[in-house]
């Protein structure tokens, strides 16, 4: 078995509510998520925390797509991930406008 196959198996698992596959995604992922939003946020250790407990939340409840490869894997979270700290841009923007 792959890699690929081996991920394709526990994003099926996560989706069907498997506690322990969430659990291992986590551990597989999360480190390399929050290094990207680390860069993201300039080395803002709480925001970018912040914005990894909202991935994992979002990857929890909802429905995830099941990729042939890491490497759609991985643009996908990528990119799930900026756009959570885009919205924290745009909040901030708002905060600070008032």
């Amino acid at each position: 078995m792959t890699a690929d196959d081996d991920l394709a198996r526990l994003l099926r698992d996560v989706n069907r509510g498997k506690e322990a596959a969430f659990i291992e995604l986590h551990e597989a992922w999360s480190i390399r998520v929050y290094h990207y939003l680390l860069k993201l946020t300039n080395d803002d250790a709480r925001v970018a925390e912040e914005l990894l407990q909202l991935a994992m939340i979002k990857l929890a409840t909802r429905q995830l797509p099941v990729f042939d490869s890491e490497n759609e894997w991985w643009r996908w979270l990528a990119k799930l991930a900026r756009n959570l700290w885009i919205d924290h841009l745009r909040k901030e923007s708002r905060r600070l406008a008032r």
